[in-house]
């Protein structure tokens, strides 16, 4: 059951980048291409505290291994 008001993702959930029995499609690659690409600008933009880096860094990692199991 979604929390009413809830507008992201669920992280308690199935994600592909944690995921083996999550799917990505054809029709989620841009997403997750534009992601990777948000992430990466905003880590090369200097100035983060070294938390708020490792979290990015993190978030950037997963959306990598998403790509990667969408090209296999």
């Amino acid at each position: 059951m979604i929390p009413p008001g809830h507008a992201g993702p669920l992280q308690v959930r199935c994600r592909p980048g944690r995921c083996g029995n999550s799917m990505i499609g054809p029709q989620h690659v841009e997403i997750w291409t534009s992601e990777e690409r948000s992430l990466t600008k905003l880590l090369q933009s200097g100035g983060l505290a070294s938390g708020h880096r490792a979290t990015l860094e993190q978030q950037r990692a997963e959306a990598q291994a998403v790509l990667r199991k969408a090209s296999q």
